[in-house]
């Protein structure tokens, strides 16, 4: 198989936006909890793309997390579930506007956090360096950022990995030692194996 090259990698932003779609596809009202068990590997293989730059990495990771987070926080748009919220004033009247500027600002950041996974998983995902230690250390450093996350952005959990694994009863008992946390840590496991196995597919 031919190198990909820097040139073509702005086509291949298509990738990190695949993640993306298939990580909203765990959430409601698709429910399909087999799809994060893949959902990463499409940004993984745009990470490894030979010669790309750190920007794009750190881009492509923003990508896949604005698309995620977009649908994780998109039933909260509605008015209904702010009902609670009573502001007055010039605020009242544009509360809707105000809800998407909240809203956007914290899609953004959490893109961001993934941005920054996404850089870090290009430093550590090195050939001589992969099995042995950052398969641990990748999924130690996802759950690390969902909990800035939800320390940063006022307790907001909704998104966390782990989750989409609620209808597994034989998995949820993982959640034992560490609650969805741990889940979490499956889950980007599972997925960097996954990604380690296409990747010398590919190169063969």
């Amino acid at each position: 198989m031919h190198d990909i090259k820097e040139p073509l990698s702005g086509k291949l932003f298509i990738f990190p936006v695949i993640s993306g779609v298939l990580l909203a596809f765990t959430l409601p009202p698709f429910n399909i909890a087999i799809a994060v068990w893949c959902s990463l590997i499409p940004l993984f293989l745009f990470i490894n793309t030979p010669n790309i730059s750190s920007k794009k990495v750190f881009w492509g990771g923003v990508v896949a997390g604005v698309i995620y987070f977009g649908k994780v926080v998109y039933p909260l748009l509605s008015l209904n579930a702010w009902g609670w919220l009573e502001v007055g004033g010039i605020l009242q009247e544009h509360k809707i506007l105000v809800l998407f500027f909240i809203l956007s600002t914290a899609v953004f950041l959490s893109g961001i956090l993934l941005g920054l996974f996404s850089l870090l998983f290009k430093k550590l995902a090195k050939e001589n360096f992969f099995l042995k230690v950052s398969l641990i250390i990748l999924p130690l450093l996802w759950i690390l950022f969902e909990y800035i996350r939800a320390r940063v952005l006022l307790g907001f959990t909704w998104g966390d990995l782990g989750y989409a694994l609620h209808d597994s009863s034989y998995l949820l008992q993982l959640s034992s030692f560490g609650g969805v946390y741990t889940l979490s840590f499956f889950v980007v496991f599972v997925n960097i194996i996954l990604f380690f196995i296409a990747r010398e597919t590919l190169h063969h």
